[in-house]
């Protein structure tokens, strides 16, 4: 073969791999090919960071739609996933199983869905979280003991729940930097 023919197949084959990996399905393309596929949102951004830089974030809404847990598990694919949105949702305390392995998370939000202290379980498992919106669930007291443990929870939206002022003081104890400015149910 002369040299010609080794530069012409050499161009090919550069040209061939680097097309297979832009097509490729991936496992994340198939994870934001299927949020498409129910109507959702898939996001990613640059954000400014304290120290006046810019990092990416990366979110998914799958506001008012019908999600399994088949789709969930997907979104573990999307890595760094920062922020979800699944106000309106079908999602419930199982189904918030799958995100478990979402590790980046830093923005949850829930509100109007079937969630329950139970689903609080697998919100404690991301330690990230910065905001957590649970208005309109049927979340209680009893569930913000799991939330415990989230350090950096700057901002939790209870509106409409079964959260009550005195849950909600708890929780601030033991995570002062929650703002104050989210409402609760009156005590009985």
């Amino acid at each position: 073969m002369n040299r010609r023919w080794v530069v012409v197949l050499a161009i090919v084959l550069v040209a061939g791999t680097a097309a297979a990996a832009a097509f490729w399905p991936t496992p994340r393309r198939r994870a934001v090919a299927r949020v498409a596929e129910l109507d959702g949102m898939f996001r990613e951004e640059s954000e400014e960071d304290a120290e006046g830089g810019q990092h990416p974030v990366v979110s998914v809404t799958l506001a008012f739609r019908t999600v399994g847990s088949a789709d969930l598990a997907l979104l573990r694919d999307i890595r760094p996933l920062h922020r979800i949105y699944l106000d309106g949702s079908t999602v419930t305390d199982a189904d918030l199983a799958d995100l478990d392995e979402c590790d980046t998370l830093d923005v949850l939000s829930l509100s109007v869905t079937k969630v329950t202290d139970a689903g609080l379980v697998h919100v404690a498992k991301h330690p990230n979280l910065r905001v957590l919106n649970i208005r309109k669930t049927q979340v209680s007291d009893a569930g913000l003991v799991h939330l415990r443990g989230l350090s950096r929870l700057a901002t939790l939206n209870v509106w409409e729940s079964n959260v009550t002022t005195r849950g909600l003081g708890e929780l601030r104890r033991s995570i002062p930097g929650l703002r104050d400015d989210m409402s609760a149910t009156d005590d009985d």
